[in-house]
């Protein structure tokens, strides 16, 4: 066993020049092999940055534009509510028009809602104080539309009320406007 180690020894050190060499052509060409499995990962890399980059600005420009389309909306149903409003009596000589007005759709209060939760400040604060007036008015006139108009019954229904708060919502809806 030793005669094998000392044969090994000597053959090392009588070609150590040509085992040297060997090694470093070996070294040279496991490292440009990595210098070229590097290259590609930093183009893989670069290209799921790039793709990762352009996702992000989509998702940006998409958020931006349904943004955009919701304020679209809310001032559409607003002016859609506002011309409502606008054909309320708001003294007690023309309450008999409350009769005449067509109402706004319940639904669009919950998309005012949906609204106001999707745009955030200062939209939500004003939306969320005005949706129950809303409500309220269209409950109020509604009611007053399915009375009959010569018999109250025993309910009273109180036009003032339905006036004050004809003047909150339009007041809300003229101070969402302005911070618009």
């Amino acid at each position: 066993m030793l005669s094998v180690l000392s044969g090994v020894l000597a053959f090392l050190d009588q070609h150590a020049g040509a085992i040297s060499a060997l090694s470093t052509v070996v070294l040279v060409i496991i490292t440009a092999w990595y210098v070229r499995l590097t290259g590609k990962l930093v183009v893989v890399n670069q290209n799921q940055l790039d793709q990762s980059k352009k996702a992000e600005a989509d998702a940006r420009r998409s958020e931006a534009q349904s943004r955009q389309q919701a304020i679209m909306d809310l001032f559409r149903i607003a002016h859609r509510l506002r011309s409502v409003l606008a054909n309320l009596p708001r003294d007690k000589q023309r309450a008999e028009q409350i009769r005449r007005v067509t109402m706004w759709p319940e639904t669009d209060v919950e998309i005012l809602e949906s609204l106001a939760s999707s745009l955030g400040r200062p939209f939500d604060l004003n939306l969320l104080t005005i949706i129950p007036a809303l409500r309220s008015i269209r409950e109020k006139a509604c009611e007053v539309q399915a009375v009959n108009r010569f018999t109250c019954g025993s309910r009273k229904i109180d036009h003032p009320e339905i006036s004050g708060v004809i003047s909150i919502v339009i007041d809300g809806i003229e101070s969402a406007r302005r911070q618009r």
